[in-house]
């Protein structure tokens, strides 16, 4: 039988759930802009403004963003949030089972579990507006087949112009 000892356990479940927090948020909070890869800087940017504002986003990360602070109360309720819950469950179920082989395994499951919750649901609570999905060279968001300038001067809600 394998075995870790506690301080080791809650260490690595700590960061574990971290780790999967940051990118199930990061993953929700920037689904809108799927073409892209999940580890750039604009898609970190644009998690970051949703959070806590373009302007701070911007000094933090060093990249300009359209995105803007949107907040939808029912955001938390998504695939990832309801994924983890599903892993909470089955490793309620599990665990007397892998216990007996591993006994650290649910807790490191356990821990998953409590960072895809966290994350999906901050990142679904405090989202990228919807229509901020990529940005071309010419600095126009990608709406369909209509671009529209990025800038102060509109509103976040530029899908009523398409």
């Amino acid at each position: 039988m394998f075995s870790l000892d506690k301080q080791t356990t809650d260490l690595a479940s700590g960061a574990i759930s971290v780790g999967v927090g940051f990118t199930a948020w990061l993953y929700v909070a920037t689904q809108q802009q799927m073409k892209t890869s999940l580890f750039t800087k604009q898609r970190l940017s644009d998690a970051i403004a949703g959070a806590v504002g373009p302007d701070l986003a911007q000094k933090i990360t060093g990249t300009s963003t359209g995105a803007k602070m949107k907040l939808a109360p029912m955001g938390w309720l998504n695939k990832v949030t309801i994924g983890g819950i599903i892993l909470k469950v089955a490793n309620i179920f599990t665990r007397k089972y892998t216990e007996k082989y591993i006994d650290s395994v649910p807790d490191f499951i356990d821990a998953a579990a409590n960072g895809l919750i966290a994350g999906g649901t901050i990142g679904g609570i405090l989202v990228d507006p919807a229509g901020m999905t990529e940005t071309s060279k010419e600095d126009f968001l990608a709406l369909g087949n209509t671009p529209t300038p990025r800038g102060r001067e509109y509103s976040s809600r530029i899908s009523v112009l398409v």
